[in-house]
């Protein structure tokens, strides 16, 4: 199970962008009605183009990457898994890790650009809401596409 952020890098770009797209307008839509009671807003179409962009950058730089392999490694060292659930349990840590940094690259930045419209707890709220649930779309994306 890779990230979409690594996915764009090392898989087919195309797929990847894609797949960019559907999270930022499943975002726009569950943040939009979060925050406006309207299903789309402007300005915050633009704030999560800005927001995802830079937690997908920061994913091509290797930093998710970088991150992931030092939680795997103490998890290897520290808790005994078999063979058979060691792909799960790092499926999950990866994912696990990728949400943790996509919200903490991507709620300052909703809140830097939303602030002035929107209360800032509210923001937060529904980003982290928003991306939870684009995190269970990418699961089950990666479910379909890696579960052989």
């Amino acid at each position: 199970m890779i990230p979409l952020n690594i996915m764009i890098g090392t898989y087919e770009a195309f797929y990847g962008f894609i797949t960019l797209i559907l999270i930022i307008i499943i975002e726009t839509l569950i943040i939009s009605y979060g925050l406006t009671n309207k299903y789309f807003q402007k300005n915050i179409l633009i704030t999560l183009l800005a927001s995802n962009l830079i937690s997908t950058f920061f994913g091509l730089l290797g930093f998710l990457d970088a991150i992931f392999k030092v939680i795997w490694k103490f998890i290897k060292l520290n808790v005994p898994l078999s063979e058979e659930h060691s792909g799960y349990v790092m499926g999950t840590t990866f994912l696990l890790t990728a949400f943790l940094l996509t919200l903490l690259i991507e709620i300052p930045v909703n809140i830097i650009m939303l602030r002035e419209y929107y209360s800032i707890k509210r923001i937060i709220k529904f980003s982290i809401y928003a991306n939870f649930l684009t995190y269970i779309f990418l699961s089950i994306i990666f479910i379909i596409i890696f579960n052989d």
